[in-house]
C-alpha cells in the first residue's frame, strides 16, 4: 500500500518575518521598523505552527526571522549611538574652536 504524503504549508508570516529580519540587518535606515515587524510576525508564526502543527511547518523559518529582527534592532541602536557620538564629537570640536576664536577679540 502506498502512504499518502501530506505536505505542510509554510505560513506567510514566517516568510515575511525572515524577509523583514534579513532586510533589517542589511538596510540601515529602516531597520527598527523592519525589525519590529520581523519580531511580531515571527512570534505570531511560531505560535501558529505550535498550535496547528499538523497543518503548518516553518517554525525554524519563523525563529530565524525573529532572531534576525532582534539583530536588526540591535544594529540600529549601534548605528544610532555611533552617529550620535560622531556628531557630538564633530560639534564639540567646532564649538570649541569657535569659542577659542572669539576669545581673542
Amino acid at each position: 500500500m502506498e502512504e499518502m504524503r501530506v505536505d505542510k504549508e509554510i505560513p506567510g508570516m514566517a516568510i515575511a518575518s525572515l524577509v523583514c529580519g534579513i532586510l533589517a540587518i542589511i538596510l540601515p535606515f529602516v531597520d527598527i521598523v523592519l525589525g519590529v515587524i520581523a519580531i511580531v510576525f515571527g512570534v505570531k508564526a511560531r505560535r501558529m505552527t505550535k498550535e496547528k502543527g499538523e497543518r503548518y511547518a516553518g517554525e525554524a523559518m519563523a525563529l530565524a526571522g525573529l532572531i534576525c529582527g532582534i539583530i536588526g534592532i540591535g544594529t540600529a541602536f549601534l548605528w544610532f549611538f555611533w552617529f550620535f557620538f560622531v556628531i557630538i564629537g564633530l560639534l564639540g570640536g567646532v564649538t570649541e574652536n569657535l569659542f577659542n576664536y572669539w576669545h581673542y577679540f
